[in-house]
């Protein structure tokens, strides 16, 4: 039914949207299914992804979080930032609660989450904030909606006791079976040092890296994406931008996408010079993301 976890829906999206990183999408489905089975018996769990920038977590984090949400499921996104501190990031997710009440869940919820909301709030914002008035302000919140929060841009967290507070927060949740699933995505090589070492979260986090891609992958993304633009493009102008893309499939298809372009002007095939005059601009692109 529409209010149970489409395994198969999640697969066919990974794969449409998601070419390669076969590891990873089985490692996503795999949590969706062991998610549907346990349903609330399941401790509050986190997904961690964790990775170089540009090879896809945060889209492969929004696919894995859509999967997650039926429609009665509260979903919230925040990003965080170099001044963001315990207190301002759940700020923050407070104030996506206050802008999804917007939206129409199921009948019989708005009044619950009206409620619900405004008993965090006075919770969130009554003086020193602690790990147990977070887990007791999203316990508020979940019993009139089961929540999935995505934390973006985790990595940009400068302060350490912010990130031993989040370690805190997350073993609490899952200590007290609070229906809430946490997704943290952020530039590291592994959720180790993206977290923090905290062996006390372990059984809760299910840590997903997310590699850089081989050059078959990202040659086979461009070829995809040209061929879908009714185009042709050479053997080498194919790995001349696998090469320059090192691993990453944001700037495999931003050179793809901007040769295809300089090639529209002469006709539709992306030779090994278009690529060649692009390169420079899809690299200032890339460092201005």
């Amino acid at each position: 039914t529409e209010d149970h976890l489409d395994v198969a829906g999640a697969a066919r999206i990974l794969h449409e949207d998601h070419y390669g990183l076969d590891k990873v999408k089985d490692r996503i489905l795999e949590f969706i299914a062991v998610r549907e089975l346990a349903g609330t018996r399941m401790r509050s769990p986190i997904l961690c992804f964790a990775g170089p920038p540009g090879v896809g977590k945060t889209s492969l984090a929004v696919v894995a979080s859509g999967d997650l949400i039926d429609n009665r499921t509260l979903p919230l996104r925040v990003n965080c930032d170099g001044t963001d501190h315990f207190l301002s990031i759940w700020q923050k997710v407070l104030r996506e609660v206050q802008l999804t009440r917007a939206l129409p869940p199921a009948v019989g919820i708005r009044d619950l989450l009206d409620e619900a909301t405004e008993r965090a709030a006075s919770l969130l914002g009554a003086g020193h904030l602690t790990v147990d008035v977070v887990r007791q302000a999203l316990q508020v919140l979940s019993r009139a909606a089961p929540i999935v929060l995505v934390l973006d841009e985790f990595d940009r967290l400068e302060d350490a006791r912010t990130k031993m507070l989040f370690a805190d927060t997350i073993k609490s949740l899952s200590d007290h079976l609070v229906l809430v699933t946490i997704i943290v995505v952020g530039v590291a090589e592994n959720t180790g040092e993206l977290l923090g070492e905290h062996r006390s979260i372990d059984r809760a986090l299910v840590p997903i890296r997310v590699p850089r891609m081989s050059p078959a992958e990202l040659a086979a993304i461009v070829r995809f994406g040209v061929r879908r633009a009714d185009m042709t493009i050479g053997d080498d102008a194919v790995e001349r931008i696998a090469d320059l893309a090192a691993g990453l499939p944001y700037y495999a298809h931003l050179l793809g996408l901007l040769a295809a372009r300089e090639a529209m002007h002469s006709g539709r095939s992306v030779e090994l010079a278009h690529v060649d005059r692009v390169a420079l601009k899809a690299g200032e692109s890339a460092q201005g993301r």
